[in-house]
């Protein structure tokens, strides 16, 4: 985890790119200490972080998208829901 935050190598990545290398890091490790230890929880912990590493990273790329497409479904369920209104008022 050190030679993350070495100046030379700090310089070269952002500080996005540093977190996912560190959750990265301690996925390995975390999982390699279930191996050791023979203890399949701490496997399966060190699973989830590993898999979350590109779901971060690809929440980082689109979470623009994501809040397009929860305002359209708001919107789309308001809409709904007053035609739905006006219908049981007539």
């Amino acid at each position: 985890m050190y030679l993350v935050f070495v100046s030379d190598v700090k310089q070269m990545m952002n500080s996005d790119a540093s977190a996912l290398v560190l959750l990265t890091v301690l996925a390995l490790g975390t999982f390699t200490a279930g191996v050791h230890v023979a203890a399949w929880r701490i496997c399966v912990v060190g699973a989830v972080l590993a898999l979350a590493v590109p779901a971060i990273a690809w929440l980082d790329q689109a979470t623009l998208l994501l809040l397009l497409i929860a305002t359209a479904l708001v919107a789309i369920f308001v809409l709904y829901f007053m035609y739905k209104r006006q219908d049981q008022g007539s």
